[in-house]
């Protein structure tokens, strides 16, 4: 299992990849932590959904050099953020919307079978699927008070082929529109796709 003393380390954007890389190879060569994992147990749920995110969006919102700490727990925000000589310079709050629902019954078939669903989409339609969820949770988000965070909602999409990225950031770029019509009380807005390696301001 992973632990909180792990999760919990100043780490720059490029440690926190290589964090990422150990934790997934150490998973993905047991079975049985394999299927905790799917599962969220333990601080599993942080790592995939905090962590994870974190380390595939940091370099593109920060400086290098800059130091990332994950906080678990209910205080408001998700990461401490420091600058070079550990003066505190931020803190993020990250929020991955996804259809819950769907993700059960998907690690469901995952530890019965190996194989879970195939998700078909458009010609890089690979948001189109998350959309709803993310409009939901932005604007959920747009009635807290995060004015001393960073706000960053993450589009885990499928990966594209390179022929698919322009229609993709295309559609990205669209739909940023429609997340600009909300208000964030928050020092910043983003919606970070990783896939694409880009964040988008969503702060109108």
């Amino acid at each position: 299992m992973i632990s909180t003393v792990e999760i919990e380390q100043r780490r720059t954007s490029d440690q926190l990849k290589t964090f990422v890389k150990d934790v997934r190879k150490r998973i993905e060569s047991c079975p049985g932590e394999l299927r905790r994992a799917q599962n969220g147990e333990g601080r599993y749920r942080e790592f995939i959904n905090e962590v994870w995110p974190l380390s595939q969006f940091a370099h593109l919102l920060y400086p290098p050099g800059t130091l990332f700490l994950p906080v678990l727990g209910n205080q408001g925000y998700d990461v401490e953020v420091f600058d070079e000589e550990g003066e505190p310079l931020d803190k993020i709050e990250i929020a991955k919307p996804h259809d819950g629902q769907a993700n059960a019954e998907n690690n469901r078939l995952l530890n019965e079978r190996r194989v879970g669903h195939i998700r078909v989409c458009d010609f890089g339609g690979q948001l189109d699927a998350l959309k709803p969820w993310i409009a939901s949770t932005a604007e959920n988000k747009s009635l807290k008070d995060y004015s001393d965070c960073t706000l960053v909602l993450v589009a885990l999409t499928d990966p594209p082929f390179d022929e698919e990225l322009p229609i993709l950031e295309q559609r990205c770029i669209e739909f940023v529109q429609r997340l600009k019509q909300m208000a964030y009380r928050a020092k910043r807005a983003f919606l970070a796709v990783p896939s694409l390696d880009k964040c988008f301001e969503i702060q109108g």
